[in-house]
């Protein structure tokens, strides 16, 4: 079942990554020879061409293969010169007519915008789903003065002055309502950070700067917390609904796409035995705990976006036939006003491909 569930996720991102690039061609007038998702063709349909002879989408063969290991987009382009024997018995060389449709025949920034286009679907695919994610959670979270356990603070934070149980209440006479990055940064930039303690005493606290700085260097350790909701046995927090701004739902966006590229550039490394290793920083950010849970909730949308993302970071590696390598050679001619030939880029092509399969394929197997 679960090989069945990563065939279904591997179609869907391939396709996405596929129909990038058969879009952006399409609008920028190149004709698609073909779109074929995964190797070795198993399936395929091609229709009738325009009778007019224009572009359009009848001039593709679209095909379905059975390796799951990516697809491929194929442009129609500039035949290669052939030699011809004319009535005479002459042996002369023809170069075909070019076409506004050929692929070679559009400027180099279009085939940059052409290459970029699958990987710029499959980000676009994953910010999409963790926005819609985002958007759709149910943000319960307990606020400061509804949790009568009030918070649990760590060994750092005692030493400033705060005590277990201590409800925090304004950071420079700033409101301070649940435990967010944004309120702990907040009190950790304050000068003072005014608690209610026992539920009688209000008290103000400095804060000093090396509190501050040891809490920024330490994200990385689930036990370097500033501060927890603290929960008795027995006791209930209390929890409200609440609206978050644009400006947090971007952020939470934003990192989640963030680390999910970290994850996937240091799992590359890591395969091809580098001593690499990355972890999430650690928050317990009530905004991001909600989403996480949310995003547990959803493992088929998740899985989609952590795929998609991982084929973005894949093809964006410099190493042609890769989209990154195709990218690569049109940078060049954008800065050097030349463009490297066809045999040129058929060998570095076999090159890239025997790299690859090194990087990819064998070392995992050996390391």
């Amino acid at each position: 079942m679960r090989i069945l569930f990563i065939l279904l996720i591997l179609t869907i991102v391939v396709l996405v990554h596929e129909i990038g690039h058969y879009v952006v061609a399409r609008a920028l007038g190149c004709r698609v020879s073909k779109i074929q998702i995964f190797f070795g063709k198993i399936f395929s349909i091609k229709p009738n061409p325009r009778p007019d002879g224009r572009p359009s989408w009848r001039d593709t063969e679209y095909a379905i293969g059975w390796l799951p290991l990516g697809g491929v987009t194929v442009y129609e382009d500039q035949p290669l010169p052939y030699e011809h024997v004319d009535e005479q018995g002459n042996k002369i060389m023809v170069t075909p007519p070019g076409r506004s449709w050929y692929y070679s025949n559009k400027p180099a920034w279009a085939r940059l915008l052409i290459a970029i286009a699958g990987v710029s679907f499959n980000l676009l695919t994953a910010v999409a789903i963790l926005a819609a994610i985002v958007f759709t959670t149910d943000y319960e979270i307990t606020p400061y003065v509804a949790n009568r356990d009030g918070m649990y603070f760590s060994s750092l934070a005692q030493l400033a002055g705060f005590r277990n149980g201590d409800i925090p209440l304004r950071a420079d006479n700033r409101p301070l309502h649940y435990l967010t990055d944004d309120e702990i940064n907040e009190m950790l930039n304050a000068k003072t950070v005014t608690v209610l303690r026992n539920h009688t005493d209000t008290l103000d606290i400095s804060i000093p700067a090396s509190l501050k700085s040891v809490y920024k260097s330490s994200r990385r350790d689930p036990n370097a917390y500033f501060m927890v909701y603290q929960s008795k046995a027995g006791s209930q927090q209390p929890v409200v609904h609440v609206t978050i701004t644009a400006r947090q739902s971007a952020r939470l966006i934003a990192d989640m796409v963030i680390n999910q590229v970290k994850g996937v550039v240091y799992s590359m490394a890591g395969a091809m035995g580098l001593k690499a290793r990355y972890t999430i920083p650690f928050s317990h950010d009530s905004y991001r705990v909600c989403v996480l849970s949310s995003m547990h909730a959803h493992p088929f949308l998740t899985t989609l976006a952590s795929f998609s993302i991982g084929l973005f970071v894949l093809n964006l590696i410099p190493i042609y036939p890769l989209d990154g390598g195709a990218a690569a050679f049109c940078i060049y001619e954008m800065v050097a006003h030349r463009r490297p030939s066809r045999r040129f880029q058929n060998i570095v092509g076999m090159i890239g491909t025997i790299v690859i399969i090194i990087i990819f394929w064998i070392l995992p197997l050996i390391v």
